[in-house]
C-alpha cells in the first residue's frame, strides 16, 4: 500500500512498483505501431521502376539481403501471376530524408513497428512534430495504463520511466526492493 515520508513523497510498496512496471511494459509493446504519421509515410514510399536504379540494381536491401533485382523480379512475377498482394509490399523504395534504398516491405514493416529511424544510418525519417506528438500520446497510454491522468498535457514517455527509476530507486534505498520489478535474481548465492 502507498504511504507518504516526511516530506511528503509518494512511498510505494514493491507489489505496486512491480505491477506498475509491468503494465508499462504491456503498454510499451502496444504503442510503436500506432501512429497515424507512420502509415502516412508508408503510404507515400514511391515506388522505385527498375529504369531508375541502373546500377542499384546490384545492391541490396540491407534488412533483407535480397538484391534490388531479385526484389524487382519478386514484383514482376507477383504482378504477372496475378497475385493478390500489397502495393506497399511491392517493389524497390528510397528514404527521402537519407537516401537509402530499401525492398517496400522491409522497409514499410521497420517503420510499422516503430522505428524512427533508418535502419542503415539512424538518421529519423518522421517530422520533429511528429514524433513529439507520438511521444505525448505514448506517455498518456502508459499513464492510464498505470491508472494515473491521462490528459497526456506536458508529460513525455521519458518523464513517465524516469518516475518509474525514481519511485524504484527510492523503494532500494529504503530496504523495500532489492531488485527491479520482473527481474530474478541472478546472483550465484540467490
Amino acid at each position: 500500500m502507498s504511504s507518504e515520508d516526511a516530506a511528503g513523497h509518494t512511498q510505494l510498496s514493491e507489489m505496486e512498483i512491480e505491477a506498475a512496471f509491468e503494465q508499462l511494459m504491456q503498454a510499451r509493446n502496444l504503442l510503436g505501431p500506432l501512429s497515424a504519421a507512420r502509415y502516412e509515410l508508408v503510404d507515400k514510399l514511391e515506388r522505385i521502376e527498375e529504369s531508375r536504379l541502373g546500377s542499384l540494381m546490384n545492391e541490396h536491401c540491407s534488412i533483407c539481403y535480397n538484391s534490388f533485382a531479385a526484389i524487382i523480379a519478386e514484383e514482376e512475377m507477383l504482378l504477372a501471376n496475378d497475385t493478390p498482394v500489397s502495393e506497399r509490399d511491392l517493389g524497390v523504395t528510397k528514404l527521402q530524408t537519407c537516401g537509402h534504398y530499401f525492398c517496400r516491405k522491409d522497409i514499410s514493416k521497420w517503420i510499422l513497428e516503430g522505428n524512427d529511424a533508418c535502419p542503415y544510418c539512424r538518421v529519423s525519417y518522421l517530422p520533429e512534430s511528429a514524433r513529439n506528438q507520438a511521444e505525448t500520446s505514448n506517455a498518456a497510454a502508459v499513464l492510464g495504463a498505470a491508472g494515473g491522468n491521462t490528459d497526456g498535457a506536458g508529460v513525455s514517455l521519458t518523464s513517465v520511466m524516469e518516475q518509474l527509476e525514481e519511485r524504484w530507486r527510492a523503494a532500494a534505498v529504503s530496504g523495500r526492493a532489492s531488485q527491479r520489478p520482473g527481474e530474478a535474481n541472478s546472483g550465484m548465492y540467490s
